[in-house]
């Protein structure tokens, strides 16, 4: 049987990525709001703007738990559908917040990160589809910009909304950005699922099978091992940057949003220029390595931040960060689904995203748990930059051989 990428019409596959191009995007927005608004929230709710951190691993834990059932999801309702409902139930969920108490927050972290644990797998699916073996690498990496185009977003309009008209208000923004994105592609659902109907294979595609494939294979396990590390690494920023530099260096919400965004920005930068080094260079472990270099240089560099440093060297520094934290996921899931079949990426990359999902359940909790015991964020970064280390070895360990793209896939 053919495939959709075999089938459909030239540079159909760019309609695919701007549309998942768009709901990573929006998705983003929705992880990326509460860390930001907390500084701003923590009075209303009645806790320490720190205790994010346990925020964000309870978002990770719904979604390491989701994303390993995601290939069920995708073979029963279709890839764009599930991307879809998963998008206006991570928007939706945000409301809940707005109750401003610990259960409510507690709540709303754990719907938030049960719609985000399928959209990574989801739009994999469809791109894998629809897009020319040459330009996988650039194209993944293109659609996962997508997240740190979405902190981009969330870093600057969301600390002007909270000052403005208060962070309800931000986090109503927010919803009404899921819910019009995921109704924005439905003329995609229509394209490529025009009669989706639940297929025998789903019944047999549990989240226990993804796990397992990924366990089976080599190549496969080395790359989540490197993913879940540096997994750890952009959890961890995620979830303090802002308030570090809030409580930490002293600067005002509105410039440690606006250094936020900047780590997004060039994360989101990294990403296309990386995943189009990597369909050039054919060799995508040195370019994984040198990323995750750059995430234990710069982790070691923000654990030494003072009120004293220029805000230009802190701007700087930060930038850096973007590229390690976040540059490296475009390609990482772009190797992910060359390491499997066509029909099976949703479901490898769920398996892979459930082991590194896990080390973001893991990472924010402990480090809340550090810094309330402390009162230092210096032990946390420094333990980032320990697992920065074991990505370097992880990724290093990727045979040449099996990364390379071949010149058969190139379409040369």
């Amino acid at each position: 049987m053919p495939t959709e990428s075999q089938t459909a019409p030239p540079g159909f596959f760019r309609i695919a990525l701007v549309s998942m191009l768009a709901t990573q995007v929006a998705a983003a927005c929705a992880l990326a709001a509460v860390p930001v608004l907390a500084p701003a929230m923590a009075p209303s709710i009645g806790v320490d703007a720190s205790l994010v951190g346990i925020y964000y691993g309870l978002v990770f834990a719904a979604a390491t738990l989701v994303s390993a059932w995601s290939g069920w999801l995708i073979e029963r309702f279709g890839a764009v559908r599930t991307n879809q409902l998963a998008l206006a139930g991570s928007g939706a969920s945000l409301l809940i917040a707005s109750v401003a108490t610990p259960p409510a927050m507690a709540l709303t972290a754990l719907l938030v990160g049960a719609g985000y644990g399928p959209n990574t797998p989801s739009s994999s699916q469809v791109l894998i589809q629809v897009t020319p073996p040459h330009r996988r690498a650039l194209s993944f990496s293109l659609k996962q910009s997508g997240a740190p185009i979405g902190g981009v977003i969330a870093g600057f309009m969301l600390p002007a909304i909270v000052v403005l008209t208060g962070w309800k208000v931000a986090l109503f923004v927010v919803f009404m950005l899921a819910a019009t994105t995921a109704a924005a592609v439905e003329p995609l659902r229509r394209r490529l699922e025009p009669q989706a109907q639940p297929s025998r294979s789903a019944q047999r595609s549990s989240g226990l099978a993804s796990m397992r494939l990924v366990l089976n294979e080599k190549r496969l396990r080395r790359l989540t091992g490197g993913g879940a590390a540096l997994m750890v690494v952009h959890a961890c920023f995620q979830s303090f940057l802002v308030t570090y530099l809030v409580q930490h260096v002293m600067l005002s919400l509105a410039v440690a949003g606006a250094l936020y965004a900047s780590t997004q920005a060039a994360g989101a930068l990294a990403r296309v220029a990386i995943g189009w080094g990597i369909d050039r260079l054919r060799n995508a472990r040195v370019v994984l390595m040198g990323i995750a270099i750059t995430a234990l240089a710069s982790s070691l560099i923000v654990a030494t931040f003072a009120p004293a440093w220029p805000l230009v060297a802190i701007w700087l520094v930060c930038v850096f960060v973007g590229i390690g934290s976040s540059g490296w996921y475009g390609a990482f899931l772009s190797e992910v689904a060359r390491a499997t079949t066509v029909e099976r990426a949703g479901f490898a990359t769920g398996g892979v995203l459930f082991f590194a999902y896990g080390a973001h359940v893991a990472a924010p909790i402990i480090a809340s748990v550090l810094i309330a015991a402390t009162g230092s964020y210096v032990l946390v970064f420094s333990a980032v930059a320990v697992l920065a280390g074991i990505a370097v070895v992880s990724f290093g360990r990727i045979e040449e051989t099996q990364t390379a793209i071949l010149p058969q896939e190139r379409g040369d």
